[in-house]
């Protein structure tokens, strides 16, 4: 059975453990200028290799998607955001990485209090 992710051009999104912008890429790639996601780490290299700031805003650069993505330097367990902001929250192979176990919970909980009440939180991770 496929999984049809239907996401409404004018979406507002907000990416968790960006690292290298795949997730926001590929979000950032759907949706019009109407849209926007943004994308948060703290830009670990032991996350990820070569993990930074400067090469996913490269990248974004690039695929010319900087009009309708921003990265921000940010912790998933205390969101710099206003609550039921966003559509989609997503969060690919990030959580884990979140030390001790107990500010997972907090990162979910931190995840639902800027979703919209109608969003959709997705998680892909171990």
């Amino acid at each position: 059975m496929d999984i049809v992710l239907v996401i409404p051009e004018d979406s507002i999104i907000l990416d968790l453990g960006t690292g290298h912008g795949l997730v926001l890429i590929k979000f950032a790639s759907k949706i019009s200028s109407e849209g926007h996601v943004t994308g948060i780490d703290l830009w670990k290299n032991r996350d990820q290799s070569n993990n930074s700031f400067k090469s996913t805003q490269q990248l974004l650069q690039e695929k010319n998607l900087e009009n309708r993505s921003d990265l921000k330097t940010a912790d998933m367990i205390e969101l710099p955001f206003e609550d039921k902001k966003y559509d989609f929250v997503t969060a690919s192979m990030a959580i884990h990485n979140i030390k001790p176990k107990q500010n997972r919970y907090k990162a979910l909980d931190e995840a639902t209090r800027v979703l919209k009440t109608e969003g959709l939180l997705i998680i892909l991770d171990t």
